[in-house]
């Protein structure tokens, strides 16, 4: 500030030294400056208030900023405090000045004020407050959500959910708050909770920040006893299967170890092989009326445009048989595809998502086991995200019970120009979404 304004005071005072005082000269006339100056930080924007001194006859403010950045406020006569929001600015640490100007063109001193701007990379760093526990009161039809601290600067969680009877409901929980009671949740019902938790970073931030939604599953009856039903870990070795072996040509099964998750099964088919799988969980059998929860983690090395008939198959054994594979997970043109096959042997494709190759990828479908298309219906979780189908419902009906008996099969089926590998981890089938989903 000293080296804008010194030089032009050295140069005034030797102006008027070399002359004789003209008297219509205008006088030196005193601006006096804006007090009270104050930043409300915003998302890439600030809110500046300032006083303005009465008794002075001032028509602007001038706001410089960012380096040279200039933006010029009217004041009407008599205002005697002003305000304005700066927009468009980018994200981090600002330093403000405020001058005064009279209609005359008399400038005051400057008055300055630091604060941040906050954009993406705060947002990108904020924590959605977490779930401890989820619990239901069958008495009562609730669903109790146990939530964890939030992190610092939150101020607010937002929930949203339907009941059962679709209603939707809006709920802010405080952060004082560690437990929210949701009402009239019937059991036997699948939805969906979003929630999201919103920060002020200054206690005087004129914007509020959120993070992304995340959700939580309400998935048939919360009051079942959890129970894993049937457990594929690698290290039990070959004894987690009904049949080990399921190949044609040279394609092998064997147990690998992985840097992040340890010892995986890996599926490996090579060209000119037909299939890699294993079959049926051995020691599990699903029956009419059961509700089940299947959970894996796979990644796929392929081609990325690889069809194949199929990475995963619920899989129909016996007499009577209508359907062959009722459900079925397969890559199918770059796109990893959920099918159902349905009792008239027609493919119904209710969900896709773009093939990730050399990725990790958690799976839990849930099925409702019946041969009644009205009674059974099958739900699904991507990177344990529950996913909507292409009926716009969480839960697809289906048949999900042919022949004697259906059992689960993973590997590589189909694709037989191409060699693919399927590695595979935390296999689980369970009573419930938490048991069965990897972790």
């Amino acid at each position: 500030m000293k080296s804008f304004w010194i030089p032009l005071l050295i140069g005034s005072f030797s102006i008027t030294g070399c002359k004789k005082k003209n008297a219509q000269e205008r006088p030196l006339v005193s601006v006096t400056k804006a007090t009270s100056l104050e930043a409300y930080s915003g998302k890439n924007r600030i809110a500046l208030t300032w006083q303005i001194p009465a008794g002075e006859d001032i028509s602007k403010c001038r706001i410089y900023y960012n380096g040279g950045d200039s933006v010029t406020v009217p004041i009407a006569p008599g205002v005697t405090s002003d305000s304005i929001v700066v927009d468009n600015l980018q994200e981090g640490a600002y330093t403000f000045f405020v001058s005064l100007l009279d209609d005359k063109g008399n400038t005051s001193g400057k008055t300055s004020v630091n604060a941040p701007v906050f954009g993406e990379k705060y947002i990108d760093a904020l924590k959605n407050r977490s779930v401890q526990k989820l619990s239901y009161n069958a008495v009562m039809a609730t669903i109790g959500i146990q939530w964890n601290n939030a992190g610092i600067g939150a101020v607010g969680t937002e929930v949203n959910y339907k009941d059962s009877s679709g209603a939707p409901h809006d709920l802010i929980v405080p952060m004082y708050v560690s437990k929210t009671i949701l009402g009239k949740m019937k059991a036997n019902r699948d939805g969906i909770i979003r929630y999201r938790t919103f920060f002020l970073p200054t206690l005087t931030a004129i914007d509020t920040f959120y993070t992304a939604y995340d959700t939580l599953a309400i998935q048939g009856d919360p009051s079942v006893t959890p129970k894993v039903l049937w457990d594929g870990n690698p290290s039990l070795g070959n004894s987690i299967w009904k049949v080990a072996r399921n190949i044609d040509g040279d394609g092998t099964i064997t147990i690998v170890h992985d840097s992040v998750y340890g010892n995986v099964w890996k599926f490996y088919k090579p060209a000119g092989s037909h299939r890699t799988e294993a079959h049926g969980a051995n020691g599990f059998q699903a029956k009419e009326g059961d509700i089940i929860y299947i959970g894996w983690r796979f990644k796929l090395e392929m081609p990325t445009e690889t069809t194949t008939n199929a990475v995963f198959q619920w899989k129909a054994y016996g007499a009577n048989m209508k359907q062959n594979f009722p459900v079925v997970l397969k890559p199918l043109n770059g796109y990893l595809t959920l099918m159902y096959h349905n009792p008239d042997y027609q493919a119904e494709y209710p969900w896709r998502t773009p093939t990730a190759v050399g990725t990790w990828i958690s799976i839990v479908l849930k099925m409702k086991i019946s041969r009644d298309k009205t009674q059974g219906y099958i739900a699904f979780w991507y990177n344990g995200k529950p996913q909507t189908f292409s009926n716009g419902s969480t839960r697809y009906p289906a048949r999900t019970l042919d022949a004697e008996n259906c059992d689960p099969k993973w590997g590589v089926y189909g694709a037989d120009e191409a060699t693919v590998a399927n590695f595979v981890t935390d296999l689980k089938i369970a009573t419930t979404y938490q048991l069965a989903a990897p972790k």
